[in-house]
């Protein structure tokens, strides 16, 4: 004889969820099937970043299929260490794009000339130039125009351009143009397309998105972020001098609070011009596959026209194999911020030597 439940029971019953259904085999995601998989021991992929002193950092360069965070006060040199990176991948023929939502694709062109040739970028923005600036200009411009770079400004869509736009777009440009090093400028402009409804959802979805990308694409992504106020007004009495200041932490980076965790790597940039001249801080936060430095990096930086290097006092002290590399490293890096075999200038002013406004245009 068959028994009737109560009316309460049968309506839980009826009211609970069925059985999950697995989309992939567990079997298949075994230690074993892992273990037995050719791909899990591939060597890892990095682009350079062109500085030596932080690609020894991070352990080889910016990892392919992984998001590494820049982060830091506003004017400190967060964009111009990203951009010098990507058109240092982009001249060893690396593709590469650059989402840039806060300048312009020709500002960012001409800070990149700068960079290029050490020629300032106010000059180069005016167009007032020495007859030596412009045939540099004329070089640089020639080489530049053949690298592997994509530039993306908000011009691309008149809304900005959405973390599903950011994923769709690289995937397409990783598929026909071979992206390996995707920049992202920067992370607290990427627009909203409507659907969130908090902040706290905002930096949930954009974060997830731009791993995504990293890993959906095997691109390196290099992202930047700006800082919460509170550490802004830190970093302030720091530099000040203040006692009660306090370091930088990852709880510090605005709109990135998951991505911080599931970044590769997260460097705090820190532009400085004291007494001692001007320099480059950049303290490595985390790092997921090299060892954690003692101390911030410390580059050149010549604030001018942009150009980040590593000094040779940070290899003064090695020895063997190990200076000879460094030296070799140091070498190449220098070679890739000599401007090309100069070209001819154009129209000139012999009376001041000087170039006329918009010869090289």
């Amino acid at each position: 004889m068959s028994k009737t439940l109560p009316p309460k029971y049968s309506s839980h019953l009826a009211s609970e969820p069925e059985a999950p259904v697995l989309l992939f085999s567990l079997k298949e995601h075994s230690l074993g099937a892992i273990v037995a998989d050719a791909r899990t021991w591939e060597p890892a992929q990095y682009v350079p970043s062109g500085i030596l002193a932080v690609d020894d950092a991070l352990g080889g360069g910016l990892r392919q299929g992984g998001v590494t965070l820049l982060v830091g006060r506003s004017g400190r040199g967060k964009t111009t260490l990203a951009v010098q990176t990507a058109w240092h991948c982009a001249r060893a023929g690396i593709p590469v794009c650059f989402y840039s939502m806060e300048m312009s694709g020709a500002d960012v062109a001409k800070l990149i000339c700068s960079q290029v040739t050490g020629v300032a970028r106010r000059g180069i923005d005016r167009g007032d130039l020495t007859a030596s600036q412009a045939e540099r200009v004329m070089a640089a411009r020639d080489a530049m125009a053949s690298w592997p770079m994509t530039i993306l400004d908000s011009s691309c869509l008149p809304h900005g351009l959405t973390r599903r736009e950011i994923e769709q777009i690289t995937t397409i440009g990783r598929e026909a143009l071979g992206w390996r090093l995707v920049v992202v400028d920067y992370l607290n402009l990427i627009a909203n397309d409507g659907s969130d409804t908090t902040e706290y959802q905002t930096d949930v979805l954009n974060s997830t998105a731009i791993k995504r990308v990293a890993q959906a694409n095997d691109v390196a992504v290099l992202c930047i972020a700006a800082l919460r106020k509170s550490a802004v007004m830190a970093a302030r009495d720091k530099a000040k001098g203040a006692n009660n200041s306090r370091p930088v932490t990852l709880d510090d980076v605005l709109g990135a609070g998951r991505l911080v965790y599931d970044a590769t790597a997260v460097l705090h940039v820190n532009g400085i011009s004291d007494e001692n001249g001007n320099r480059l801080e950049v303290e490595i936060l985390k790092s997921r596959f090299s060892a954690q430095q003692d101390g911030p990096l410390s580059l050149d930086w010549h604030p001018e026209h942009g150009r980040i290097e590593s000094p040779v006092a940070n290899y003064q002290y090695a020895a063997g194999d190990e200076r000879e590399e460094a030296e070799d490293h140091l070498e190449a890096e220098a070679a890739h911020t000599t401007s090309e075999p100069l070209l001819a200038a154009g129209v000139t002013d012999s009376q001041n030597g000087r170039a006329r406004k918009g010869a090289f245009s």
